[in-house]
């Protein structure tokens, strides 16, 4: 177990640094009240840590902030966050098996559907997605109007997902690597399918430190979906922009029938699928 010191030289520790934490092996971390923020890559790699226990106080949790921490089973997010980075709890395997929760008061976060996902109190944008309870087949309601990019990453359970709400977008790496996903049908309008660079696109992201785009996952929305090999789009909805490599990889995409309004293909768009033969 490892404390992290809430003083040093008699003033408060506030910030979790980039890079900070890395590849250590203790299997719980306590973070004191006096923390304020994790920046991205504060705790990476940390591949025997079960238990983070954060006191009240921690306001941000950066993109990319804890990841790959593959047993971590145990956090409760204390009522004073208010900020939940992309990509946060990045290749943290375990804790859809595990215990996240949100502690009583907080103002910005809560469990929804029984644990499934974390999301904002209003239910309509989701943050983080719990693998084990979702299952093979994923249908997302017509109340959603934001996912947070990589919310399916690695999603080793996930066959078909079927978005029923309207999206401005599908961000960087939202699909990556979930390689048992088949079928994906679109009922909803969504106006931009993220390539690996968009990112760093003014129009979007903007809430994004500028470190925080530094270390985001670079990975088109369907990067490496190896088994894709049905794409639906709704009939007379419009898609303005499928990026660059938005559908890297995706090698068992044969064929792929757009919306006849469809703006801007991405250079490489579908470069290494089945469609780039």
């Amino acid at each position: 177990e490892v404390a992290l010191p809430a003083y040093f030289n008699n003033l408060p520790v506030t910030t979790i640094g980039c890079e900070a934490i890395m590849y250590e092996s203790f299997t719980k971390l306590h973070i004191p009240s006096t923390y304020r923020t994790v920046n991205p890559i504060g705790i990476y790699q940390c591949r025997q840590m079960e238990t983070l226990e954060i006191e009240e106080g921690l306001e941000r949790l950066e993109a990319v902030s804890i990841a790959s921490a593959y047993v971590l089973k145990n956090v409760t997010l204390p009522a004073s966050l208010n900020y939940f980075g992309e990509n946060t709890f990045y290749r943290c395997y375990e804790l859809g098996v595990g215990n996240l929760q949100v502690a009583e008061g907080n103002g910005h976060f809560m469990m929804k559907d029984n644990g499934k996902w974390l999301s904002n109190l209003g239910g309509d944008r989701l943050y983080w997605a719990n693998f084990s309870k979702l299952g093979a087949s994923v249908v997302i309601g017509e109340e959603i109007t934001y996912l947070h990019s990589g919310l399916f990453c690695d999603d080793s359970l996930l066959e078909s997902i079927t978005i029923n709400c309207d999206l401005e977008f599908l961000g960087v790496g939202t699909f990556y690597n979930t390689r048992g996903l088949n079928s994906v049908a679109l009922n909803g309008s969504i106006e931009y399918i993220f390539g690996f660079t968009d990112v760093f696109n003014d129009d979007f992201y903007t809430w994004l430190t500028p470190l925080e785009k530094e270390q985001i996952m670079y990975y088109g929305a369907f990067e490496s979906c190896v088994n894709l090999s049905e794409v639906l789009f709704v009939e007379g909805e419009e898609l303005l922009t499928i990026g660059d490599k938005a559908f890297y990889r995706c090698t068992a995409l044969k064929s792929i029938k757009l919306p006849e309004r469809t703006l801007s293909l991405g250079e490489n768009c579908f470069d290494g699928s089945g469609l780039s033969d």
